[in-house]
């Protein structure tokens, strides 16, 4: 299974990607809440129609667990925190100390 590292800015309060995953395009959509002082993901079709929205990224655990049955990959999404700290994206910190990772199903 293959390790994906989602290209994430940092210098944006509310970003896009268009991202590639086990051979479909989505749209994923950034934005951090200073409120809650977290990032959360949406997932977009090509279309830039929502599939699922308001991910917390929150650090080192699967982001969309209970989710499998929606048209999203399958496999392992996570915010990773680089300095082993398990400590959730601060605004400048996504791209940085916190990367964003997919692991391939074994569908892939």
């Amino acid at each position: 299974m293959a390790l994906l590292e989602i290209p994430t800015q940092n210098n944006l309060p509310v970003f896009q990607e268009s991202v590639e995953i086990e051979g479909v395009l989505y749209t994923l959509f950034f934005y951090f809440n200073r409120r809650q002082n977290l990032w959360f993901l949406d997932f977009l079709d090509l279309d830039e129609q929502p599939i699922y929205v308001g991910i917390p990224l929150q650090s080192g655990i699967d982001l969309t667990p209970y989710v499998r049955h929606l048209s999203i990959p399958k496999g392992l999404f996570l915010a990773f925190d680089s300095l082993g700290l398990n400590k959730d994206a601060g605004e400048d910190d996504l791209g940085e100390r916190v990367r964003m990772l997919y692991e391939e199903s074994n569908n892939a």
